[in-house]
């Protein structure tokens, strides 16, 4: 009987990639740029950059009036500094 669940019964234990001196010595290369799972030489796809900008222009920024540059602008400057005494 397994502690785990069966869908985990299968998977293998994830084995790294060899270090770049390796790579390059053992394929004769001068230049080795290790890229990590989630990286890609090529950037982020299309669909992506599209999603991302379909985020950015639904949300609309909000006033936090606890940042200094929002107290200044809003004359709020010190109240938490008089708050805290």
């Amino acid at each position: 009987m397994s502690l785990f669940r069966a869908a985990l019964d299968g998977l293998v234990p994830y084995e790294p990639g060899k270090p770049e001196e390796e790579l390059q010595r053992e394929l004769g290369l001068d230049r080795v740029v290790k890229l990590a799972s989630n990286e890609g030489p090529w950037g982020p796809l299309p669909a992506a950059l599209e999603a991302m900008e379909r985020s950015a222009r639904a949300k609309t920024p909000k006033r936090v009036a606890s940042l200094p540059k929002a107290r200044k602008t809003e004359g709020l400057a010190g109240t938490a500094e008089r708050e805290a005494c």
